[in-house]
C-alpha cells in the first residue's frame, strides 16, 4: 500500500514537471490510473482490517459486554 501512494506522488509530480501539453495529458492518465489503485488498497486493506475484528466484536456482543464492543470497534 505505501508503495502505492509513494508511485501516486511521483506520478503529480510528473504532471507538474511536463513541459507540453501532450505529455501532461499522459502523465495526468498514469495520475489517475495510480489514484485509483491506491484507494483500492486502502478500501481493501480497511476491508480486510475490520473482517479480522468482526469475531472479537460478535463474542463480546455475544456475552453482552458493550464496552468490548466499542472499543474493539474503536481502534
Amino acid at each position: 500500500m505505501i508503495q502505492k501512494i509513494e508511485d501516486r506522488r511521483e506520478t503529480k509530480i510528473s504532471v507538474s514537471d511536463s513541459r507540453t501539453r501532450v505529455t501532461q495529458v499522459k502523465a495526468h492518465e498514469r495520475c489517475m490510473e495510480a489514484n485509483g489503485s491506491a484507494k483500492r488498497s486502502v478500501i481493501a486493506d480497511k476491508r480486510n482490517s475490520f473482517e479480522a475484528l468482526a469475531p472479537e466484536v460478535k463474542e463480546a456482543a455475544y456475552q453482552n459486554r458493550t464496552k468490548d464492543q466499542f472499543f474493539t470497534t474503536k481502534r
